[in-house]
């Protein structure tokens, strides 16, 4: 199966996004468990900035996808088209 650059996009946001997401909750774990306070602020911090960058990466993945979607209906391939 040929992917069209939109639908490689869409799949590369969509993995990192997963990616981070799982990363910024793994280490939340480890808060409040390192051996110094400003270690402890620091994981949690990156931690944050983890699912943050997850939160603006699966967004944008889904707008790919929305815009994608659109497309396809515009031009036919898709008749199960709901706008």
């Amino acid at each position: 199966m040929i992917m069209n650059t939109q639908q490689v996009l869409f799949q590369y946001c969509l993995r990192l996004g997963d990616s981070n997401l799982i990363l910024g909750h793994r280490l939340s774990e480890m808060c409040s468990r390192g051996p110094m306070l400003e270690e402890d602020i620091a994981l949690t911090n990156f931690a944050l900035d983890h699912i943050g960058q997850a939160e603006a990466l699966l967004q944008y993945a889904g707008e790919v996808v929305m815009k994608l979607n659109h497309r396809n209906c515009w031009i036919g391939w898709n008749t199960d088209c709901t706008d």
